[in-house]
Order: structure tokens, then sequence, then C-alpha cells
């Protein structure tokens, strides 16, 4: 079987094969511009991120298999807390229940931004004291219509964030006692996993 001629738009004949990325030859000028600097955040500033947020998702294994979904939320007593419909899916957080809960601010343009995980467990909150508190806290209400009288707390176990700025010979981040280095990567080829 004989190999049919490339043509001169292929990428792989412009970047010098098909064992090398795209990127490589005429555009590594402009990928290698875009790398970005990857930090990690101390708890303090990822515990600040979670009281200043707003909307987040919270992950975790069901008995139908992994579920993510978005809620809004508050930071109360220690504890994120959203209000869910006691017949939907979230009411299985009821039961204490092995979380993930995930906060970011990423802007594509600029490849920087941030990602906040925290890790702990969740279950109903049912202390008619807290319940008539959290009904005169803002941020709980959610955004779906519909009976959600159910609040949900997750106590957190562990946080970790991490912050994503671009690194470029003008640009140098101050690096504080809140923001660690711990890498760069090039831009629009994420990470594996933007938590440690």
């Amino acid at each position: 079987m004989t190999e049919r001629p490339r043509s001169a738009t292929d990428p792989r004949q412009r970047s010098g094969g098909a064992d090398q990325p795209s990127w490589v030859g005429s555009d590594a000028a402009r990928h290698n511009a875009h790398r970005v600097r990857v930090g990690t955040l101390s708890d303090r500033r990822c515990e600040e991120k979670i009281r200043a947020g707003e909307v987040g998702r919270v992950a975790w294994n069901s008995a139908h298999g992994p579920q993510l979904f978005p809620v809004s939320y508050a930071w109360c007593d220690d504890l994120i807390v959203f209000r869910t419909s006691p017949t939907g899916i979230l009411s299985e957080l009821t039961r204490r229940t092995s979380v993930v809960f995930e906060i970011d601010e990423l802007q594509m343009d600029g490849h920087t931004g941030w990602s906040v995980l925290a890790r702990g467990q969740a279950g109903a909150i049912a202390s008619p004291a807290q319940l008539t508190r959290l009904w005169t806290v803002d941020g709980v209400d959610p955004w779906a219509p519909g009976l959600r009288n159910l609040f949900i707390g997750i106590a957190v176990d562990q946080l970790t964030g991490r912050v994503f700025a671009p690194q470029r010979p003008a640009f140098t981040p101050a690096l504080t006692d809140d923001v660690h280095p711990v890498g760069t990567v090039r831009a629009g080829h994420a990470p594996s996993s933007l938590s440690p």
C-alpha cells in the first residue's frame, strides 16, 4: 500500500511529521508565548474563595453512578450549605455521604483563573435552631423552581486549590505564603486534575 502525498495544508506536513504535535514548527512561537504558571492556594485562601462564592458543583458516587450538580450555596457555621428538593437526586445526600465540592473562576482568553476543591461529608441539617437561621441566610436560595426545603450541609475535611497565571517574560506573579508555584503547563493542555 502506498502512502498518499500530503498537501501543503496537512498539519503533519507543516509541523515536521505525524509524530510531532501540530503546534511544533511555525506555530511553536505562538504556543510558547502562552505558557501557564500553576500555583497552589493556602487553606486560608481556599476558604476565602469558598466563603465569597455563590455557585459550586457537588459530586458523589450514588447508587445510580457518579453524580455532579451545580448548586447555589452559602458558607454558614463552618458548613457549605445548599437547599434542594426532598424528592430529587440531591436528596440522596440526607444520609452521611462523602462528597467533593468545587468552585472555580477561569478566563479562557487569558489562560488565568483558580479552582478550589473541598472534600468532606454531606448530610441533612435537622437542628431546628440551625434551620431557622438558614432560612435567613443569603445565597442558599436555589435557582430551580419548586419545593426546595431540604437543607444539606457539607462538613469540609480538606481544602485544596490552584491558581493559573500566564508566564510571559514580562510577567512574574508575586508569590506569597498564600500562592506557591507547582509547575508550568502549556495553555490549551489542561492538567489531568485542577486540584492536587
